[in-house]
């Protein structure tokens, strides 16, 4: 699919000439601009503007890209990133926030996926400082996605086995006491695994599972701990207008998991007495008078450590 600019440029408006898979190769040997979307992605050279199906990305090389632009678009980008960095195309990121602002000021009207791969070439254009990708997830995420499914589905099953053995039923019972048997053994062979893949100082302070659920987020290409923390959603919120001062909170952005994990391991530590984390959570506690601020606190410099621990390996 071709888009041209011929009619009614003034007005946004594009014409659409479908040229299947039978499309010219375009003369884009520095650099393309990718809108990403489900099914198809359009792509801009700076001059035409076409578009490819996502599961055919084989026709974004006949092409020869030299450098390829796009958004971070959630989990649609990551397998497009892995295929152009799989065959030696540099791949950089456009920051969306940024361009989202660029885009409102130069065509605030008009908004098309056609529009967006163009307009992103000009971006890149004014503001050639884009983050460059090298490499797309960690080595860990298939083990933790795989360790999530076999938690939640022991907790299934043994649900599932408490309610046949108030019934009675003798037949579901034996086959879910064997299922349960079979996700345990499987969850455990998988624990070592992961225990193989993580540095034996950070499993021994964090605990397994939060060490491998921070080491995916790569907390080493954060510049400072404040960053971080940030990132993890547990940065204070702050609100003055005035004589108004609201009472600060955490924003909560980032993802909910990882602060469940740094809760559960804050309580873990909490147990022990002789360790840091306990005085430090206590020193809290009665300077605020409220355990759950107290708790916060503890999480955000357990956190901290951790971008710390990183950082020096």
């Amino acid at each position: 699919m071709i888009y041209s600019k011929s009619l009614k440029r003034s007005e946004g408006m594009y014409r659409c000439v479908d040229l299947g898979f039978h499309a010219p190769a375009l003369d884009c040997t520095s650099s393309l601009t990718i809108d990403i979307g489900k099914y198809s992605i359009d792509v801009c050279d700076g001059l035409k503007t076409f578009r490819v199906k996502t599961k055919e990305l084989h026709e974004l090389l006949k092409h020869n890209p030299g450098r390829v632009y796009l958004e971070p678009s959630g989990v649609y980008h990551r397998p497009i990133t892995r295929f152009l960095l799989k065959n030696n195309i540099k791949v950089f990121y456009v920051n969306t926030l940024k361009f989202k602002q660029y885009r409102d000021q130069v065509r605030p009207d008009h908004k098309t996926d056609a529009s967006d791969a163009q307009i992103m070439h000009s971006y890149i254009k004014s503001f050639p400082d884009q983050r460059r990708v090298k490499k797309v997830g960690h080595t860990l995420e298939p083990y933790l996605r795989r360790y999530k499914l076999l938690s939640d589905a022991l907790t299934k099953y043994k649900n599932f086995l408490e309610t046949s053995q108030i019934d009675q039923d003798q037949y579901n019972t034996e086959y879910l006491t064997d299922k349960i048997k079979e996700l345990k053994k499987e969850k455990q062979s998988l624990e070592k695994q992961i225990e193989q893949k993580i540095p034996a100082k950070l499993r021994k302070k964090f605990g397994i599972t939060l060490t491998a659920t921070l080491l995916t987020l790569d907390p080493s290409r954060f510049p400072t701990s404040k960053h971080w923390t940030s990132y993890l959603g547990l940065k204070l919120r702050t609100y003055e207008s005035g004589t108004i001062t609201k009472n600060r909170k955490i924003t909560k952005k980032g993802y909910a998991e990882v602060r469940r994990l740094l809760y559960l391991r804050v309580m873990t530590l909490l147990s022990t007495k002789t360790e840091p984390y306990h005085s430090y959570f206590h020193k809290i506690k009665k300077r605020t008078g409220i355990g759950l601020k107290a708790m916060t606190a503890t999480m955000r410099k357990l956190a901290k450590h951790f971008w710390a621990e990183t950082k020096k390996s």
